[in-house]
């Protein structure tokens, strides 16, 4: 009954610092998919050395198993099994455009398929 009284009489500051709390997890949130994108254009372009052309379904599954272990704590809380499939395609194709763009990517990916 105390923290109830306590709430009510204190509710204006009990918001603030939940709002607060609120933006920082945001905030971190943010900074970790930043991160874990280029963790994920990394894994998408060692997927596409390994196994070339033709082969989305090995890849994919390749990126997800390597990828899972190294999602930031803070995000598996909040990234399901098909979030994560939609993060590897959009990043796949835009690793697809600077994989064109940059002709010293495109010669590390072909090197070995050849």
């Amino acid at each position: 009954m105390d923290i109830l009284n306590f709430l009510l009489a204190n509710w204006n500051s009990v918001l603030v610092v939940l709002l607060f709390a609120a933006v920082l997890i945001i905030l971190i949130a943010k900074k970790q998919y930043a991160i874990l994108d280029k963790i994920v254009f990394s894994l998408v372009t060692e997927a596409e050395k390994k196994y070339g052309g033709g082969t989305g379904a090995a890849k994919l599954a390749a990126v997800i198993e390597q990828l899972y272990p190294k999602i930031p704590a803070v995000i598996r809380l909040f990234i399901s099994a098909a979030q994560i499939e939609k993060l590897i395609e959009r990043v796949l194709s835009d690793a697809k455009e600077r994989w064109e763009k940059n002709p010293k990517l495109s010669a590390y990916i072909t090197d070995t398929q050849k």
